[in-house]
């Protein structure tokens, strides 16, 4: 016993501090994407409505109006936002991780590749528009465990009139809905008064959904855009998420085969989830509350293959793997709140004494280390040099900081 309360409270101690220095890397490489006009992830943001409605395009539409308001530029709104909504994500699933019983069994989620630092393992497939939904989805949990329910109740309710505004920024984000959902559900027996108060909440998404699925974009959107950027003193290079509005899907799925017949992709992606669901098995007992009820299974099974859809027509798909994972990682941590014992304590209790726990500790290093998801496009999901650790990039937005401001 007393060796799992140090580990605890050696773990308590560093929690914190991992996740601010983790946090002071991801706003260093903010201010990167910023200065170097990053034609995907300050792209993405900037789509808006000058060439007319078109998928993607409220939130820098709003990011185009401030700037015409305010003369700064609408770089600079989403350089603040992304650090905002970082900041979101982790100050709720800290405050969750925070009255966890043990936070012993999320040791590996927390110090995972793809939990926290799927943006500065692969510099390509952070501050996506998805940190919105992570925002979302860890401050709902947070607050259906710190708020009695009628409060929380108010916090949902509110979320998902808001949530169609984020679907306008990412038609994507309206497939993971259902996880939201659970937060609200998972504990509850299904009626129709129920169905009809989740129906209603969501349906506004829905249609939001549907706007954005038939305002696909074309070329002259892409250069309305550029233009207006240009003119808010942003201009970007005429690639990226912009200029990417054009093609379809079939565009996509033609890239897609490309990917899976010369680049490994399938095997690549097979490999990441099943290194990255080894993470869940210490919290499997939360994960089992998730989907003690039919609904729940049926909920995440919804957005699994959903998911599976969006990812035949895309090639991005070690960001929907991401957002799955942080996804079930939030909720196993609201799961918990609700055990009555800590199911895993005698357990680790066992392992902390064994001499096994030295193999433990190094498998953990190995797995911590050595790999990562990859957000797409054939790369390398392995450290072939030791400047490809984890660890190495966990600090090397300092560097790219330097290198930029330096120029």
């Amino acid at each position: 016993m007393f060796v799992l309360a140090k580990s605890e409270r050696w773990l308590r101690i560093i929690l914190p501090i991992f996740m601010l220095i983790v946090f002071t890397m991801t706003i260093m490489d903010s201010t990167v994407n910023y200065l170097g006009h990053h034609d995907w992830k300050m792209g993405d943001w900037l789509i808006n409505y000058a060439g007319g409605w078109v998928r993607r395009g409220f939130l820098g539409e709003l990011f185009i109006v401030l700037s015409k308001t305010t003369g700064i530029n609408p770089g600079i709104y989403v350089t603040v936002f992304q650090i905002l909504l970082y900041f979101t994500y982790f100050l709720f699933s800290y405050l969750l991780l925070r009255k966890q019983k043990s936070i012993i069994p999320f040791v590996f989620l927390i110090f995972s590749p793809f939990i926290f630092t799927f943006q500065l393992n692969d510099f390509q497939g952070g501050y996506r528009k998805e940190i919105i939904y992570f925002a979302f989805l860890s401050f709902i949990a947070w607050s259906r465990f710190s708020l009695d329910f009628q409060k929380f109740e108010k916090v949902f309710v509110l979320s998902l009139i808001v949530y169609p505004f984020v679907v306008l920024s990412h038609e994507m984000l309206f497939l993971f809905i259902p996880y939201i959902v659970l937060t609200y559900t998972f504990d509850k027996k299904i009626n129709i008064k129920l169905i009809r108060f989740i129906s209603i909440l969501v349906f506004p998404s829905f249609l939001a959904f549907i706007f954005s699925v038939m305002h696909q974009g074309s070329i002259e959107h892409a250069a309305a855009i550029h233009q207006s950027l240009a003119d808010a003193h942003y201009s970007m290079n005429k690639r990226g998420a912009i200029f990417a509005l054009q093609y379809d899907a079939g565009y996509w799925a033609e890239k897609l085969n490309v990917f899976i017949e010369k680049k490994n992709y399938i095997y690549t992606y097979i490999i990441s989830i099943g290194l990255s669901l080894a993470a869940f098995m210490p919290v499997r007992a939360q994960l089992q509350i998730i989907l003690a009820r039919w609904h729940g299974k049926a909920l995440v099974v919804g957005s699994l293959i959903a998911t599976v859809l969006i990812a035949s027509i895309a090639v991005d798909w070690g960001r929907f793997i991401y957002i799955n994972l942080v996804s079930l990682f939030i909720l196993s941590l609201l799961a918990a709140t609700v055990l009555p014992v800590d199911t895993t304590k005698n357990k680790l209790e066992g392992s902390c004494k064994s001499q096994s726990g030295m193999l433990v500790v190094v498998i953990f290093l190995i797995w911590a280390l050595f790999w990562h998801i990859p957000h797409c496009c054939g790369q390398s999901m392995f450290a072939k040099r030791l400047t490809n650790l984890n660890s190495h990039l966990l600090i090397k937005p300092a560097y790219r900081l330097y290198r930029k401001l330096n120029r």
